[in-house]
């Protein structure tokens, strides 16, 4: 989990999540918020692009996921532009949503 701030203020923050620990490289779930008035400054695309090769490392998964409602345009733009890519589309809770991944160079912890 990471979080940063400006001004005093909570900017910013993102969690990683470990949902499928088994076979050959393993998944992690991608969970970010921006705060309203930091959102626009590409401060999803930084935090993405500066955290998932490290968190994926030190949860030892080699797949990080997120998960965009659908018409969240502006949190898939963050996830591609950290480079990511759409993976498919699924439902979960009775909520559409795009699957975007990217996967990390090395080998999955055993």
């Amino acid at each position: 989990r990471a979080a940063g701030q400006a001004g005093g203020a909570l900017a910013a923050q993102i969690r990683y999540d470990v949902v499928v620990a088994d076979g050959p490289d393993g998944v992690a779930e991608i969970d970010f918020a921006v705060a309203d008035t930091r959102r626009g400054q590409g401060l999803g695309t930084a935090l993405l692009a500066a955290t998932v090769g490290a968190a994926c490392e030190s949860l030892g998964v080699r797949v990080a996921r997120g998960l965009v409602l659908d018409g969240n345009t502006a949190s898939a733009n963050a996830f591609r532009r950290a480079a990511f890519h759409r993976a498919g589309h699924g439902t979960r809770a009775g909520r559409a949503f795009e699957i975007f991944e990217r996967r990390i160079g090395g080998r999955k912890h055993e």
